[in-house]
């Protein structure tokens, strides 16, 4: 009797996205990674209106759906559960809309990330969230789960870049909140209660960015302490001066080994700044930032730009995925915390470790102006 109802509601989504767009042998998902129950179908839509019949139709058979885009974001958020049917946006993967006049691009949610990069890059513009697996990553997929990177401390998270959001809701009706312009109506934004919803609130199927300039240069500090306390003091010195960087990122010495550029930072622990601008900040910057941090760990002071500086912030940006290759099994945990309470977080970390006997990797301060989220990416013991 099962797989009769199962026969039935499979060649059912098979009219709605077409034989060719409905895979019963979940293979991909496999070669993936994907490590949950394995679903009954994968379904492949190209538009709106599919998604919706998609979405009535799992709503009359009973089904539980899972949306996905490149299936780097699966393992967020605790174990998968069981599923019906995956809804992927792969064939959603168009620019429907690009003004760079108005620093405004809309796109289907199955773009991937490196696209819209690319294609903003070619105008002088930027999508500054800095995402690990940007290779695979789907737009969708990225603001279902609020992901962000080193940049957030200047210019924000998804939040502050997301002018409007096309979805799906769980009875199978299109709905849009905000629009193509960066001053929006007042009102409710929905768009916020969707941003890190991880899809259990609705199909995201189109998103409006706001884009930003691609500064003309920056230059990054790589600065060493042999201790946590002197990095956070000089981490908070910066912070409470006149400079504004577009990064900054503080890592253990377990954490930089993870780092292609890891030879860079061998302190024990290492403080990045990365300020962007024309040429006279930069000059300023080089003369002032160093005696701002202190001469504490005298000798391991670098300055870098150019391709080696851009070699360093992407390897900071696809460390969770270099962690992950190396160690499978690895546990990691976002920890959101007040600016002044993140050195105090760290130690107990370092504390737990040792007692437990884990080979820590700790990657500090992704931040903002109010909050820094601190990841922990906790090993194998020794």
């Amino acid at each position: 009797m099962h797989s009769t109802v199962r026969q039935a509601w499979t060649q059912h989504a098979a009219r709605i996205v077409g034989e060719d767009n409905l895979a019963l042998d979940i293979g991909e998902l496999t070669a993936r990674g994907w490590d949950g129950p394995s679903p009954q179908a994968i379904a492949y839509p190209a538009s709106r209106e599919e998604i919706c019949e998609l979405v009535r139709l799992a709503l009359a058979e009973r089904l539980c759906v899972i949306p996905a885009g490149g299936f780097t974001k699966q393992r967020m958020g605790g174990v998968p559960q069981a599923a019906d049917l995956v809804i992927s946006l792969r064939r959603m993967n168009r620019i429907t809309d690009y003004q760079p006049a108005d620093l405004t691009i809309s796109v289907e949610a199955g773009l991937p990330f490196h696209a819209l990069e690319s294609a903003a890059r070619a105008q002088g513009q930027m999508l500054p969230l800095d995402v690990p697996f940007a290779t695979e990553s789907t737009l969708g997929g990225i603001i279902a789960t609020n992901s962000s990177g080193p940049r957030r401390l200047a210019y924000g998270t998804a939040r502050d870049m997301v002018l409007g959001i096309h979805f799906v809701t769980a009875e199978g009706k299109l709905a849009k909140c905000g629009g193509k312009v960066v001053k929006n109506v007042a009102g409710y934004d929905l768009s916020k209660l969707l941003i890190g919803s991880s899809g259990s609130l609705a199909i995201i199927s189109d998103i409006t960015f706001r884009l930003f300039p691609v500064p003309p240069a920056s230059i990054t500090l790589v600065k060493g302490f042999p201790d946590l306390t002197s990095a956070v003091q000089a981490r908070d010195r910066i912070l409470h001066s006149v400079y504004t960087p577009q990064a900054m990122e503080m890592l253990d010495a377990a954490a930089s080994a993870f780092v292609p550029q890891g030879k860079l930072l061998s302190s024990p622990f290492s403080l990045l700044v990365r300020v962007a601008g024309p040429d006279a900040v930069l000059e300023r910057t080089q003369e002032e930032l160093p005696s701002l941090v202190g001469n504490v760990h005298s000798g391991t002071t670098q300055w870098l730009s150019g391709e080696d500086e851009s070699k360093l912030w992407q390897g900071l940006q696809e460390l969770t995925p270099a962690l992950l290759r190396a160690h499978p099994n690895a546990t990691q945990v976002k920890v959101s915390a007040l600016l002044s309470k993140t050195g105090v977080i760290l130690e107990a970390v370092s504390w737990v470790a040792a007692i437990n006997q884990l080979s820590s990797a700790v990657l500090a301060m992704k931040l903002n102006d109010t909050v820094g989220g601190l990841w922990l990416n906790g090993l194998q013991p020794r």
